[in-house]
This record gives C-alpha cells, sequence and structure tokens, in this order.
C-alpha cells in the first residue's frame, strides 16, 4: 500500500487525537508501591496498558498521577493504580514507643484482635526505639 504525504498525516493526526491524558490523585507515599523497586512496576504496567505514567518526583508536592495513552490504556492503567493504592489502605502500622512494651501479652493480643477485625487489614507492632 503506497500512502501519500497526505494520507500520513491524516493518520498521525488521527493517532494524535486518539491520545488523551487522566489524571488520578494517590496519596504521595503509595507513588513508591506504583513505581515498584527501580520502576519495575511502573514499566510493567505501562507496557501492560500501553500507557505512559507519569509520577510526581519524591520532592514534588504534587500527588497527581498522569496517565496518557488510548482511553481504554487509561482505564486500565488508573484501574490497576487505584488497586494498588487500595491495598496500602489496607494495612495498618501500629508503632508502640518502648516505654509502653509494658503491656501485657493479652493487652497487645486484643490490640491486634481488634486492628484485624477491620475489614482484611494484617496488624504489625513495630519497635520503635
Amino acid at each position: 500500500m503506497n500512502l501519500t504525504v497526505h494520507h500520513k498525516f491524516a493518520l498521525c493526526v488521527f493517532a494524535v487525537y486518539m491520545q488523551s491524558s487522566r489524571n488520578i490523585e494517590i496519596p504521595k507515599d503509595h507513588h513508591r508501591f506504583i513505581l515498584g523497586q527501580k520502576g519495575k512496576n511502573l514499566l510493567e504496567l505501562e507496557l501492560l496498558t500501553a500507557t505512559k505514567i507519569s509520577i510526581p518526583r519524591q520532592e514534588d508536592k504534587s500527588d497527581m498521577i498522569t496517565v496518557t495513552g488510548t482511553r481504554d490504556g487509561i482505564e486500565k492503567a488508573v484501574h490497576e493504580i487505584q488497586l494498588i493504592s487500595d491495598e496500602q489502605v489496607r494495612y495498618w502500622y501500629m508503632q508502640l514507643p518502648t516505654t509502653l512494651h509494658i503491656l501485657s501479652a493479652r493487652t497487645v493480643a486484643y490490640i491486634l484482635l481488634i486492628m484485624l477485625s477491620f475489614g482484611h487489614c494484617r496488624g504489625q507492632i513495630l519497635n520503635s526505639n
């Protein structure tokens, strides 16, 4: 098939027209989970959805993630990003100062039981010295 310059231009305009962008607000502390180690998760997500995902740098105050691509790709990417963010919300972390380690094992067990009873959360007590 021999395409003329006009046909090529029309195809380029059509390709640009089909591209769009969408911003999604995701808490800043969830961005690292979307990125993954050395950007691996982000790259896989971009390849899976055929999109370009822009995450603000850590020093930026913005928590907006921009997804660019076709409408279908954007919808898939936004859905996956939201799933990753929602997964982080499910985990509760409770830090007890060392001075409160006098609590009995029974009290700690009750605290964990209460935490676990709220949805599908996992409780984890971290030692903060």
